[in-house]
């Protein structure tokens, strides 16, 4: 079978596989944080988007206010 000097040993296909098994756990946890990172933006933009309402409301009130 290692006649010929191209086969790989059984080490040498593991040690590839574990590579390519923490290549994809890198990937996952990038992912991850990638996600992470756009779930705290949108959290981020709620929050800008709820106090811009609440300063609306605090004029509106204001201006009735003003009418009585």
């Amino acid at each position: 079978m290692n006649s010929e000097g191209n086969d790989l040993s059984s080490t040498q296909v593991a040690a590839i596989g574990s590579f390519i098994t923490v290549l994809g756990d890198a990937i996952s946890l990038l992912a991850a944080l990638i996600a992470l990172e756009e779930e705290n933006t949108a959290d981020s933009a709620q929050s800008t988007q709820l106090e811009s309402l609440q300063h609306q409301i605090d004029e509106l009130k204001k201006a009735l206010d003003h009418k009585e």
